[in-house]
């Protein structure tokens, strides 16, 4: 006797992976082999879908993390605040020191006179 693989694909709104049945049936009449053609058409247009899908997402770059921010430093220099933060308390005082050092002479931006404040 001769047999038929049918894929069966089942797509779920909450399942994390799809699955994908293999199932061997005996051949019926030609209205069966028919209607199983079809499902088997069906199943093959959902995949082209969902890897058209996935070839278009993947042009798409991923959104960047945000770095954390633990930390919170200010060094005043003249009437400016330069406030930066940083996931550690020297990294938002370097920062902090960075910024200020772009408007004014580094010997106005003294590191050992920032505030540094965990962020909440």
């Amino acid at each position: 006797m001769r047999y038929l693989v049918i894929l069966f694909m089942f797509i779920g709104t909450v399942a994390v992976a799809d699955t994908i049945q293999f199932k061997i049936v005996p051949e019926t009449s030609s209205y069966d082999l028919e209607r199983r053609v079809r499902q088997l058409e069906y199943a093959v247009q959902e995949l082209q879908m969902r890897v058209f899908n996935l070839q278009m997402g993947a042009d798409k770059k991923p959104t960047p993390v945000p770095e954390p921010k633990n930390f919170v430093c200010e060094i005043k220099a003249f009437s400016q605040v330069y406030r930066e933060f940083g996931p550690t308390m020297e990294e938002a005082k370097e920062k902090a020191r960075q910024a200020c050092v772009q408007k004014h002479h580094a010997m106005h931006c003294d590191v050992d006179t920032a505030k540094c404040n965990p962020n909440k």
